[in-house]
């Protein structure tokens, strides 16, 4: 099959006509690199997860600890994010039509809006209609 051009279409195969030479050892670099960080896994996950199964506090810290980690890289990324999205919205309103807004400046005039809407104020009114158009 891969002499017959059938897979000539898989990335991986035109990554590798691409960078001919270099593909095998960029390939092995990626590798190693894969099982280094698998290997640390293993070695810091099993005797961690072997702590919680014994010991219900130390489930509950383990938990803890791992879920923040979780988290943090999350949270920098949706950060990060947030204003490039919202500026190319802005820009490119087809960007908006199909859904893509980002949070910034338009999401907290909104939810802002929205706890004004029901005073009196028509500014917050317009500024909400505006922000979720």
């Amino acid at each position: 099959m891969l002499c017959s051009g059938s897979l000539a279409q898989i990335s991986i195969i035109k990554e590798y006509y691409c960078l001919g030479d270099r593909f095998v050892g960029l390939l092995l670099a990626h590798l190693k690199l894969t099982v280094f960080a698998v290997s640390v896994a293993c070695l810091v996950g099993i005797p961690l997860g072997m702590a919680a199964l014994r010991s219900e506090r130390c489930e509950k810290m383990i938990f803890l600890g791992v879920n923040v980690f979780q988290t943090i890289p999350s949270l920098a990324l949706f950060g990060l994010l947030m204003i490039p999205l919202a500026y190319l919205s802005w820009r490119f309103p087809y960007l908006r039509m199909i859904g893509i807004k980002g949070v910034g400046f338009a999401g907290s005039i909104s939810l802002r809006c929205r706890m004004d809407f029901s005073k009196h104020s028509s500014l917050s009114a317009s500024l909400y209609r505006r922000a979720v158009a």
